[in-house]
């Protein structure tokens, strides 16, 4: 009975052994892959997808190396009315060009538009979706210091209704639409190629 407990014993920790030494968890094993924007990719996507009112396909989404700041989402108090938002991956661009149709001076998108690196100056406020991509990315990732993400909440392009646009908390992966446009959050700008 002993040599049977020993033996499965020794089997456990070797193991346990074996499975630490095939899986280092630090952050600094995550290697980033980077866009033509200088900015790290979050979303790949090979059957491709499309951005609303774009005929090109596209495979990539690329998040800025760091945010961009605390910007209120509008400008003002008065309700933003945005119509025609969407929330799905594709759609933050044309979310981002519809909220400064409405009113140019928006914080949060203009910020994303004003980005430029590398050449690339087609950077948006991401949807609710793309964002969504962007913490689960962020979260299998180990939360650690990824792509200097914090566990704070990130506005989204996506306008839900009355004074409410929705935004993602990337401690918990929770999506509200309770945050209001007139509160200062975390901005970061994507692209797509």
């Amino acid at each position: 009975m002993n040599k049977i407990q020993g033996f499965f014993g020794t089997c456990i920790v070797l193991v346990i052994l074996f499975a630490l030494a095939a899986c280092d968890m630090s952050d600094d094993s995550v290697t980033y892959e980077y866009g033509p924007g200088g900015g790290i990719v979050f979303y790949k996507n090979t059957n491709g997808f499309y951005m609303t009112g774009d005929p090109q396909e596209y495979h990539y989404l690329e998040v800025t190396a760091d945010d961009l700041g605390t910007f209120r989402w509008w400008p003002n108090d008065a309700a933003p009315n945005v119509a025609g938002t969407l929330t799905g991956i594709g759609t933050g661009r044309k979310n981002t060009e519809l909220i400064l149709a409405k009113n140019p001076a928006a914080p949060a998108a203009l910020a994303c538009k004003n980005y430029s690196k590398n050449g690339c100056n087609d950077w948006f406020l991401p949807s609710k979706d793309e964002l969504n991509e962007l913490y689960k990315f962020y979260n299998v990732h180990g939360k650690g210091n990824y792509a200097n993400l914090k566990a704070k909440w990130y506005y989204s392009s996506s306008y839900d209704h009355g004074v409410f646009v929705w935004h993602q908390d990337f401690y918990d992966g929770q999506r509200l639409n309770g945050y209001t446009y007139s509160t200062t959050t975390i901005v970061r700008a994507i692209r797509a190629y």
